[in-house]
């Protein structure tokens, strides 16, 4: 057996200011051939409607499967492990386990508690259960590498010790969750699918909820009217700020920090458009560009409020917010009457 094996990775994909799109996506996006794919999703937003009680907005990239994408991903598959294998079987050697699964091209989602892990946060300060991404090992150093946020809110490539791993899985609560993901390459393809594309535009600037069109069994948690789509969620933005200087709601920057990164992927998006097929995109591109970056500029504004409180920086996101809308609008508008 290798004394070394690293699983192929995106360190860092265009999406990862949520766990449950970055860590999938760390492992698709790693290969080309799966960006016809990712370029014709990731455009819906949703939000929280009301943000009390949970005292926070929630944005993410609207998503019709809670579970790695299988419902349309044909390269993702994934092992499900059974809680009484789990307990009989593969319990008592966890480190061996997660070894032998990676010699067999499996990347590992494993829930620890992220108290014994030093390079986390939470380090000594509180239990706090979380799933961390396994994808390689090194048996000399007898280290795993992970991929996630470290002490610093940095989204990064981590080395985790055996011994300290195997005591963050031994001290988690017993609600434990273990999966195994494989990137199946050979067979499988994804037509780049403009209809899709323009029907998600669509729904994002009507504010529709794009998954009713799917009726998937998943998607029952955005038909019970708790969220908002598209660009309704620059309004529900606007409500969460105004909660904050009224102490109405908790810090959360990854509210201002999705919405970046989805202008990020719409740029990139137009980028790929333009690099294979025939049109001209340039204007969208360089329209996105602004937009990206006037989001960036938010996302800073947001963390000096953190820091500062002052108010002066709250307004003046909201300002921005407002141009954003504007200029997106305008800009998807104009796309679709093409």
């Amino acid at each position: 057996m290798a004394a070394k094996k690293i699983l192929k990775l995106n360190e860092k994909p265009l999406i990862y200011g949520r766990l449950h799109h970055a860590y999938p996506l760390s492992i698709i996006t790693s290969h080309e051939e799966t960006m016809p794919w990712f370029f014709s999703n990731f455009i819906q937003l949703s939000c929280l409607k009301n943000i009390h009680p949970q005292n926070t907005l929630d944005m993410n990239f609207l998503w019709d499967d809670g579970r790695f994408y299988l419902n349309s991903c044909p390269w993702i598959n994934y092992l499900d492990i059974p809680e009484p294998f789990f307990n009989h079987c593969i319990q008592k050697n966890i480190v061996d386990f997660i070894i032998s699964t990676i010699d067999t091209e499996g990347y590992i989602y494993l829930h620890v508690d992220e108290f014994y892990i030093p390079e986390k946060y939470s380090y000594q300060k509180r239990s706090y259960p979380h799933c961390n991404f396994i994808f390689g090992y090194n048996k000399d150093e007898k280290v795993f590498y992970t991929l996630g946020y470290d002490s610093l809110e940095r989204f990064k490539i981590i080395q985790t010790t055996f011994s300290d791993l195997e005591k963050s899985f031994t001290n988690c609560p017993p609600d434990f969750r273990l999966d195994v993901l494989y990137f199946i390459g050979q067979g499988s393809t994804y037509d780049f699918d403009f209809d899709l594309i323009r029907g998600y535009i669509q729904d994002y600037l009507s504010s529709q909820n794009s998954l009713v069109k799917f009726k998937t069994q998943t998607n029952h948690i955005y038909e019970d009217k708790n969220c908002v789509f598209g660009m309704a969620v620059y309004n529900q933005l606007k409500v969460y700020l105004s909660s904050l200087i009224e102490e109405k709601a908790e810090l959360d920057v990854r509210n201002l920090h999705i919405l970046w990164e989805h202008k990020v992927v719409m740029k990139e998006r137009f980028m790929f458009m333009k690099a294979n097929f025939k049109g001209d995109f340039s204007n969208y591109i360089k329209c996105y560009e602004e937009i990206e970056n006037k989001a960036l500029i938010q996302r800073c504004k947001f963390l000096k409020y953190s820091l500062s409180k002052k108010t002066k920086e709250i307004i003046s996101i909201l300002k921005g917010l407002e141009e954003m809308k504007d200029a997106e609008e305008q800009l998807l508008t104009s796309f679709l009457n093409s």
